[in-house]
């Protein structure tokens, strides 16, 4: 009778559980195309530039030793090796919740039971009877209680549901070295990026130092064609005031500079450094040869960019959370018990006699609980969607930032063609200007305008140039490179 008793109350828990509601079907991952398109740098299935070390991408040993002090005291990427601690210690909790708990206890307590309570009757009438020893007599004044033994229980996980919980502890886990190496590839770009800047500027100062040079010596000639009557006061107000506007040019650089280095400063933790001028006519970078580095395919960025690596990782989480808050409709199955030494007299306590255990098996099902549990579902599904969503916009974003990155790369290199033509044709511009106005055949006014264009146009290549440096970091960044 009890055994048909408690099959029909399993069966009734079981079919309670099928009251769950169902798990939504996610959208398939839309399919990225098959390459990117066609630029400088090609592409190669086994020369993945995403794979390339920071430390083999970035041939100056300067900025190398700033990346190392970066990734050593950068406070952002301390706070994301924090967060991975945090995980970990999550993800233990999760996995220990499918092993049994036990505890070790130790009680020692007493009572005086009333003379009209039911132990105080029973302790009165245990004594009065024949069928006890004096070591199993009661005192009945002050009754002490000593125990010392071992509890224990255990979730059985019939439907997974704890499972699914470190499935999901574990995901995060992952996914937060992945936010780790998030936060180290930005800081190796922002770094790479700010560096290239410095000598960037570097070759500006060094560009209008030559140019007030150049000024200086046309001032001198003014002068002294003026003190021959062959220049006006006029002409030397221009020329001054040529020079003075590129000696605040060079005052405006050195601001910029400082300011970038101070930047760099920051990301490296500390509160003061410099960087080392460039003293290379060469502009930086210059021992990289695009050619030597491909990109890889779309549907390489998957398993390269972390940030794509980790709206994975928090997807399979989700999964898991919904698994999980599906399952939590489903009965559950415990096992407890217990084994220790009980005595009601001390000196007995560790006597064979005062050994005590027992075991129980239970099943609950939740049945006033519907509306916590679906509305715990309904979160969890959402979530899940969200996570779907966030996964999706993080491939849609990689595919187009490399192709955004390759587009400026290309952009780049073309117009530094074309500036460094211009800049050539201005040079000897200037020249010829300086000849026909010792000769007679210019005015002023001509060479100011010449020397004017090449500056900027100097400057301007300098800048193309270091465009250049800064879209191969940026297409680094873009495929994922630069936390290996």
């Amino acid at each position: 009778m009890k055994s048909n008793f408690l099959t029909i109350l399993t069966g009734a828990l079981l079919v309670w559980g099928c009251n769950a509601p169902k798990i939504v079907q996610e959208a398939a991952i839309k399919d990225l195309p098959d390459s990117f398109p066609q630029y400088t740098i090609g592409q190669d299935s086994n020369t993945v530039l995403a794979k390339v070390p920071w430390k083999q991408f970035f041939p100056e040993e300067e900025l190398r030793q700033l990346i190392d002090t970066a990734i050593a005291n950068n406070p952002d990427l301390q706070m994301a090796l924090q967060r991975i601690k945090i995980s970990s210690a999550y993800m233990q909790t999760a996995k220990g919740a499918l092993l049994p708990t036990l505890s070790a206890d130790a009680t020692a307590s007493g009572t005086h039971y009333g003379k009209y309570t039911q132990e105080g009757v029973g302790n009165f009438d245990t004594n009065l009877s024949d069928n006890i020893d004096n070591n199993q007599r009661i005192n009945e004044s002050f009754t002490p209680n000593f125990w010392l033994g071992f509890n224990t229980s255990w979730e059985m996980d019939v439907w997974g549901k704890l499972n699914s919980r470190k499935k999901e502890a574990y995901s995060k886990y992952l996914a937060s070295n992945e936010g780790k190496n998030i936060v180290q590839t930005a800081l190796v770009s922002q770094l790479a990026t700010l560096f290239y800047t410095v000598k960037g500027l570097d070759q500006e100062y060094k560009a209008l130092r030559e140019n007030i040079a150049l000024q200086d010596t046309a001032l001198e000639k003014v002068k002294a064609l003026m003190e021959g009557g062959r220049a006006t006061q006029l002409a030397l107000q221009q020329f001054q005031a040529q020079l003075l506007n590129t000696q605040t040019s060079i005052a405006e650089v050195t601001r910029r500079r400082t300011e970038t280095e101070n930047q760099i400063n920051a990301l490296v933790g500390r509160f003061s450094g410099s960087v080392a001028m460039d003293t290379i006519s060469e502009a930086p970078f210059s021992t990289v040869n695009s050619d030597s580095f491909k990109l890889g395919f779309p549907v390489q960025i998957i398993a390269n960019r972390p940030d794509i690596r980790e709206a994975g990782f928090l997807l399979a989480a989700s999964k898991a959370n919904v698994d999980a808050a599906h399952k939590a409709f489903f009965p559950s199955f415990t096992i407890s018990g217990y084994g220790a030494f009980n005595a009601f007299k001390g000196a007995l306590l560790f006597n064979g006699s005062s050994l005590a255990y027992s075991v129980l098996g239970g099943v609950s099902a939740p049945i006033f609980q519907q509306n916590r549990l679906k509305s715990e579902f309904n979160i969890a599904t959402a979530e899940q969607q969200n996570a779907f969503l966030q996964y999706q916009k993080n491939i849609l974003n990689g595919y187009q930032e490399v192709a955004t990155s390759l587009s400026n790369f290309e952009a780049a290199q073309k117009m530094y063609g074309l500036k460094t033509r211009e800049a050539d044709a201005l040079e000897a511009g200037v020249q010829s200007a300086n000849d026909l106005y010792i000769g007679g055949y210019a005015g002023y006014l001509e060479i100011i305008a010449a020397q004017k264009s090449l500056v900027q146009a100097q400057v301007e290549q300098i800048q193309l140039r270091r465009n250049i440096m800064l879209s191969l970091v940026d297409i680094y960044r873009a495929v994922g490179g630069g936390w290996r």
